[in-house]
């Protein structure tokens, strides 16, 4: 088997409770079923291989312990890792990055882009073994010392500590995250843009789907936030967030169909009330005229109607000579 068709899932489970995630593990045995799963967990991780895991054991700190971990098991065997809450979505292009990686000499690692602002995609990366990557990314974790105190502030965030290896390579631009609506490869990494792994957007703390082209699409993340306050919410796909997407696309239609009929009915008012007002104009001009023109433009109006104007106007000229 390929070294890089390996899909590496961690899981801990310390809180008893059992995995919610095993809609989004479906999709990864549909998806890419020559794939190998592999299943990590502390039966078959060093615990106590650095300073950083050894406290975050002790603190039963799943998700934190996981972003050391998921470098570890690419570092170590190569492979893709992905979060747990990670629907794979069109297996058949995401394995011909696989094999595009698995030929090429000129990157060692892929990943995404979340966005500018949020870093990359720490939960769906593909490296081979002992890639510069994943040996930077063990290194830093390695190191950190005190400093994972701090770990839930943004800047030390897994997606925002991956920006370091890009920037500690001379790629400063937006810290080391690149601006580009297609894949590109910055120092032997390729780098896809968001709609390939991240196409939801994290929005006032809740996934909303943001991106128009669905066409890209591999992967889905799906923000569970199981390291936050915010509890675990509940198991939705991205069929889910298109439905929904949908539904509101339509109810704005409806809107917008209402507003327009609105604006129509509004239009034909306005013109019912300028001919109220040139009609209630012409019969205030008729009655400020004298007796003898009022007259006057009665004939002129009917014999207007019964076509016949042109004869009497004739024979009006006609006596007046």
């Amino acid at each position: 088997m390929s070294t890089l068709k390996i899909l590496h899932r961690i899981y801990f489970g310390f809180d008893g409770k059992a995995d919610p995630y095993q809609e989004y593990l479906k999709t990864w045995e549909e998806q890419l079923p020559n794939y190998k799963i592999v299943h990590w967990n502390v039966d078959n991780l060093p615990m106590d291989i650095c300073d950083y895991t050894k406290k975050l054991f002790k603190e039963k700190d799943h998700t934190f312990l996981g972003d050391y971990f998921r470098w570890w098991v690419l570092r170590e065997h190569g492979g893709v890792y992905l979060d747990a809450d990670i629907e794979i979505i069109n297996g058949k292009k995401f394995n011909t990055l696989i094999e595009e990686l698995e030929k090429t000499t000129k990157y060692h690692s892929f990943i995404g882009v979340e966005s500018v602002s949020a870093g990359y995609t720490a939960h769906s990366m593909a490296c081979k073994k002992n890639s510069p990557l994943a040996q930077f990314m063990c290194s830093l974790y390695e190191n950190i010392g005190s400093i994972y105190h701090l770990r839930k502030r943004k800047e030390l965030l897994a997606p925002q500590l991956t920006q370091l290896y890009f920037y500690d390579r001379g790629f400063t631009e937006n810290f080391g995250v690149p601006d580009s609506t297609i894949p590109i490869i910055v120092d032997s990494v390729m780098i896809y843009p968001q709609e390939y792994f991240t196409p939801l957007d994290y929005v006032n703390q809740a996934p909303v789907l943001n991106i128009k082209n669905l066409e890209n699409i591999c992967l889905c993340h799906h923000f569970s936030g199981s390291w936050t306050n915010t509890g675990q919410r509940k198991v939705l796909m991205l069929s889910d967030y298109v439905k929904n997407r949908e539904e509101y696309n339509l109810q704005q239609d409806y809107y917008n169909l209402q507003q327009e009929n609105h604006n129509l009915q509004q239009d034909y008012y306005n013109l019912q009330q300028e001919n109220h007002n040139l009609q209630h104009n012409k019969w205030y001009h008729f009655g400020q005229l004298s007796r003898k023109q009022k007259i006057k433009k009665i004939i002129v109006v009917i014999s207007k109607k019964l076509k016949i104007y042109p004869i009497l106007k004739y024979v009006y000229k006609t006596v007046r000579k």
